[in-house]
């Protein structure tokens, strides 16, 4: 019975740590979100591994909306007639990240580069327009801006804290089933100690 109880108890404090830093993250993602004009940052999932890359090509971009009528926002615009190919060896970015189409034309022009050597050797190849980055945020732009990998971003930042509250939300699911799995074993273990009890009460009576 000890032990069970013991089970039960860790796994109580499993979800309740987990619970506690569900909700401190949510309180940081909805302190720094607009109710008026939802950035479109909160519209964006990518791919884990991949927010700094995204928060390097975008940066405070993703902070805009896309409501029209806010003054500084996003607008849809149909597909380029003419699209320059990406350098050879180059996934687009938007191959990794889901978003509203409002960022299509950026995220396509954009290619992902397997490390800082690659990136270095394909930025000469870059149309006008077209940018390459690296999983861990170095950033070359057609025009020869370039961002050293680790340079941390607002963006990515918001990005990982989205991606870890995801993960977080779905180890809750998990450690609540474990608690009552354990908790289901403690109650059968306390009733069996209790029958047990009561048994050896009745047999020491019977002696008597």
């Amino acid at each position: 019975t000890t032990r069970t109880l013991g089970e039960a108890h860790a796994a109580g404090t499993a979800l309740a740590r987990l619970e506690a830093e569900e909700q401190a993250l949510a309180d940081i993602l909805e302190a720094e979100g607009s109710d008026l004009w939802p950035p479109v940052i909160d519209a964006v999932t990518v791919e884990a591994g991949y927010e700094p890359a995204l928060g390097a090509a975008l940066g405070e971009d993703l902070s805009a909306p896309t409501d029209e009528p806010a003054p500084v926002h996003w607008r849809s615009l149909a597909p380029l007639g003419t699209i320059p190919a990406l350098p050879d060896g180059t996934e687009p970015l938007s191959r990794f990240v889901q978003a509203p189409p409002a960022l299509d034309r950026r995220l396509g022009q954009i290619g992902v580069v397997a490390d800082e050597a690659e990136g270095q050797r394909l930025a000469d190849r870059l149309a006008q327009g077209q940018r390459l980055v690296s999983r861990d945020g170095a950033l070359w732009r057609w025009d020869g801006y370039t961002v050293s990998a680790g340079a941390t971003t607002a963006a990515a930042a918001r990005l990982e804290q989205r991606n870890r509250l995801g993960k977080v939300r779905g180890r809750i699911a998990e450690a609540a089933e474990t608690l009552a799995a354990a908790e289901g074993v403690a109650d059968k273990a306390r009733q069996a100690s209790k029958t047990a009890a009561a048994s050896e009460a009745t047999a020491r009576e019977a002696a008597r």
